[in-house]
Order: structure tokens, then C-alpha cells, then sequence
């Protein structure tokens, strides 16, 4: 095994251990079959179940074509982790690379099936989804409200902020303890003031799906406001966080809070990058933010900016940004010689360009 192909595995989960390592086909198959029983599949139930939630409405016709869609999900969702798994193996034998290891396994099977289930929804029950976004949006920016992942990241919880710092135990949604009529009389302006009347009638936080099954019951959804911007899924998040090379052992809601942070800090750059003259604009998207990365390749990591973007504004061709994108951060040698310049003057456009956005950034707070 050459060096690159030990720190490929190293940097995956030790559950792929077995199937990186098989000697022959047949043992591959083997691994990768187990993969799928013992991890894949369970997980896959686990999270459509909890997705899906609860409600006093449910028909028994209802739940029987949820049940097949279930059956479908499940199936694409192991097609694809399987096809990941083969992905991974053939960059690993053939010493290519091109995809980033798995490093939280059981984690990444949630996000895969969490999104499934989120693309069946918005396809069958795009009036669903919307709903279930902007459930998501008033929980996320409510001061007293809070929506929280338990450790491996497939159930998700809501409630009372104070609840989840006391780390209060999680209940079921219990319909006849509520005044239903009360329920069906609601209607509530916007998802916060719902979400409020909710958490005012029950002590315990709620799993999300329970939440969002209430809702559908009883919540005319031609009066849920629509004039809010949908966050991205929880789940899409994490599945970008997941494939950090350098979040190993993390808690995956740790993960997407700090990749949260770093993408904010991005969009609020990257308009503030493009006021600055030219030169000083290429020195910095190329100087070096982390080991093999520049500020340009972090940009387009955080889904700020489109490699066309940067190409506009660069002014050079899109193939003239991969091939310098693909050489990861420049020297100042390099830098000087794109910019056609004496190497000597890089460190003070450097110096000059960090002034004058410092400047630019405190300006506009």
C-alpha cells in the first residue's frame, strides 16, 4: 500500500476499513453487502420513520402508500451509498482521488436518507416542504424557540430554548391532551406565532415530525406566510460538513454550526473582495487560508461564488480559474509573474489589500 493510499484510509471511517481492504472481488461484495445490512438500511428506516412523524389523521390508505414510498426511498438511498462505497474503493485502488473519504459513516447514511426523503416530499408534497421549511426558518430564528439534532443526527427535536440547554427529556406529541377544536380554530399569522401556541400547551420538547404532522392536520396552508427566504435543509448542510477532511469524531450539529459561521463570514467577504483594485483582489483570493487551500478555493467550498464569478472577477477565462485553482495557493514568485510585477511588491499588496477590506468591513457595521 503506498503512503497516499494509507492516509486515504486514515481519513476514513473505520467501518470502511474492511471493504478498502478486501483482497478479492467476491470479498468486496461481501463487506459491502454487510455495509448495507448493518448500517445502510437500519439507518435509512430509522430516519424516513422519525421524518415522517405522527398523525391522529393518518388513514390506514394513507399509511399504506408511505409505507411503499418508504420502500422506494430506502431502495435509492442504499443505491446511492452503494455507489459511493464503489466510488470510494476504485479511487483508493487506482490511486486517483477524486472523491473525499467518508469520515463519519453512520452520519453521512442519515444525511443521504434525509435528503431522500426531503426530494420525495418536495415532488409528491411540495405544499409539505414548504411547510416544513418554514417551520425549520421560525425555529432556527426565534429567540425562544430551537430546533437540535440528537448525537447521530436522525431524530430531530424542537421546543423551548431553555429545554434544550437543560437537556430535558423528549416526549411524544400527545393529540388528545390538546384542545383540538381550539387547534382547528387557530389561525395563526405566521409559523412563530403557531410554534408558540404550541410550546405554550405542552413541557417537554416535541420530535419535529410529530411538530410538522400537527401542523398539516390542522394549519391551512394557503395562510402559512410566504414571504420569507427558505433556509437550506438542515440535512444539505451537513452532508457538505460531513466531507470535511478535518472534522473526524465531531458532534454533526458542531460540524454545521461551525460551517454555518464559516459560510457567513464568506457571503459577507465576497462583495467586499470585488470593491477592492484588481491586483490587490488576485493577491488575496490566492493567498494561502489553509495547508493545499487559497481564499478563492474556500470561497467556492462554501457555495459563495461560482467559478464563473471568480472568472468575471479576475477578468480570465473560466478554464485560465481551474487550471489556477487546481495548483492550489500561489507563491509570491507566481503571483508576480501573473500579475506582471516585481515579487518584492506582493507583500505590500498583500498588506494594502487587508488594510483598505479591514477598513471596508468595519465601515459597513
Amino acid at each position: 500500500m503506498t503512503p497516499e493510499q494509507e492516509q486515504y484510509l486514515t481519513n476514513s471511517d473505520p467501518l470502511l476499513h474492511r471493504f478498502f481492504q478486501a483482497t478479492s472481488e467476491t470479498d468486496a461484495i461481501r463487506e459491502r453487502n454487510a455495509l448495507c445490512d448493518q448500517y445502510i438500511l437500519p439507518i435509512a428506516d430509522a430516519v424516513l420513520k422519525e421524518r415522517r412523524g405522527f398523525s391522529a389523521g393518518d388513514t390506514r390508505y394513507r399509511l399504506q402508500r408511505e409505507f411503499e414510498a418508504m420502500l422506494d426511498i430506502k431502495s435509492l438511498v442504499a443505491e446511492r451509498m452503494l455507489k459511493r462505497l464503489d466510488l470510494l474503493r476504485s479511487d483508493m485502488h487506482e490511486q486517483i482521488f477524486e472523491h473525499r473519504p467518508i469520515q463519519q459513516f453512520e452520519a453521512y447514511c442519515v444525511v443521504v436518507a434525509a435528503n431522500a426523503w426531503n426530494h420525495y416530499l418536495t415532488r409528491k408534497h411540495p405544499e409539505r416542504m414548504r411547510l416544513e421549511h418554514r417551520l425549520r426558518y421560525a425555529l432556527e430564528t426565534d429567540a425562544l424557540l430551537m430546533l437540535w439534532a440528537e448525537p447521530k443526527g436522525i431524530s430531530m427535536y424542537c421546543g423551548r430554548r431553555e429545554w434544550q440547554l437543560e437537556q430535558r427529556a423528549p416526549s411524544r406529541l400527545d393529540w388528545e391532551a390538546l384542545d383540538l377544536e381550539s387547534a382547528r380554530r387557530l389561525r395563526p399569522r405566521n409559523a412563530r406565532t403557531g410554534l408558540r401556541w404550541l410550546f405554550e400547551r405542552v413541557f417537554a420538547p416535541l420530535r419535529f415530525g410529530d411538530v410538522l404532522a400537527f401542523f398539516l392536520e390542522f394549519w391551512p396552508l394557503d395562510r402559512v406566510e410566504s414571504n420569507i427566504k427558505e433556509p437550506a435543509p438542515f440535512e444539505a448542510r451537513l452532508e457538505q460538513a460531513l466531507l470535511s477532511d478535518s472534522d473526524a469524531g465531531k458532534n454533526p450539529q458542531e460540524i454545521v454550526a461551525k460551517w454555518e459561521e464559516v459560510r457567513e463570514w464568506h457571503r459577507r467577504l465576497w462583495p467586499e473582495l470585488l470593491l477592492l483594485p484588481a491586483n490587490q483582489r488576485y493577491v488575496l483570493l490566492f493567498t494561502k487560508v489553509e495547508e493545499n487551500q487559497n481564499v478563492a478555493q474556500a470561497l467556492l467550498a462554501s457555495e459563495v461564488v461560482s467559478t464563473d464569478q471568480l472568472a468575471e472577477a479576475l477578468a480570465v477565462s473560466r478554464e485560465e480559474v481551474l487550471e489556477r485553482l487546481r495548483s492550489g495557493p500561489e507563491s509570491d514568485a507566481k503571483i508576480a509573474e501573473r500579475l506582471d510585477i516585481d515579487v518584492r511588491y506582493v507583500p505590500v499588496l498583500r498588506m494594502r489589500a487587508r488594510g483598505r477590506l479591514r477598513q471596508i468591513l468595519e465601515a459597513a457595521q
